[in-house]
């Protein structure tokens, strides 16, 4: 448990700063690529490390009574923030979804529709298994359990919906759409595999596990800054052919949903 202390304590040092430098180098630009659903996202983040920060310096001087106050206050903090960043990453990926499709109506009505049926299957398999654990479960770990469901649902929607579409649209540069994208799934991933290493209790049972989260979160954070730093490639866009199999099927899906709007 010291062990994972001295770790949280070594990345509440950096954190806020690496996630307002973020925010700083994406906001910067007034490119017409850029997301607002993701500068809420990093500033909410930025906001949650900042909060951390009193809390865990607290932690690491403290023993007793008050050493538990403590990480209840950080475990309230960390796993809110997670639940609303997880959200917040939800939003930016139904986003950048949209721009990718907005050339093909009937694609992007079907593939948000697609986006939203998944979502509600991940809130009932997600409220099912939170009340499943509700009798033996802590607040904690029914808000970890919710945490870890939206992580989950953030890697089946890019695995199912995102990377492909970038892919069958062959956008012709790499935009920031693709930096976020690959951001997110990293940490996604990483939150996912971060659960196998929490304990009965959904606390931290592992340094090493905490360690490797951290690095995870740097590494990805110094990518977006070195990514939102430099300016972004003008080159020509990438345009489908009139006759091409992916516009018949966008127009074929963009007249069906017209005519069930009209059957209404």
């Amino acid at each position: 448990m010291l062990h994972a202390i001295n770790m949280l304590s070594m990345a509440c040092m950096v954190g806020p700063i690496l996630w307002f430098l973020a925010l700083f180098s994406y906001s910067r630009f007034s490119s017409k690529t850029h997301l607002f659903s993701f500068r809420l996202y990093l500033a909410t983040q930025m906001a949650v490390s900042a909060l951390s920060v009193p809390v865990i310096f607290l932690l690491s001087s403290s023993s007793g009574a008050a050493e538990g106050w403590l990480w209840v206050a950080y475990r309230q903090i960390f796993w809110w923030g997670a639940i609303v960043a997880g959200l917040l990453a939800i939003a930016v990926l139904r986003d950048i979804l949209q721009r990718f499709l907005t050339a093909l109506e009937g694609l992007q009505r079907a593939s948000l529709a697609t986006f939203q049926w998944i979502l509600v299957v991940a809130f009932f398999v997600i409220l099912d298994r939170a009340l499943a654990d509700s009798a033996h479960a802590t607040l904690a770990g029914q808000l970890a359990i919710v945490s870890y469901g939206l992580s989950l649902t953030e890697l089946v929607l890019l695995l199912l919906l995102l990377v492909p579409f970038t892919y069958i649209v062959r956008r012709s540069l790499r935009s920031h759409f693709q930096d976020v994208m690959m951001g997110l799934t990293v940490l996604a991933l990483s939150n996912s595999v971060f659960g196998l290493f929490l304990g009965d209790k959904m606390e931290l049972a592992s340094g090493a596990a905490v360690a490797a989260s951290h690095v995870v979160l740097v590494t990805t954070l110094i990518f977006w800054i070195s990514c939102f730093v430099a300016e972004e490639k003008v080159d020509r866009p990438h345009m489908l052919s009139v006759d091409s199999r992916l516009v018949r099927w966008s127009e074929k899906l963009r007249v069906l949903d017209r005519k069930s709007a009209s059957a209404d």
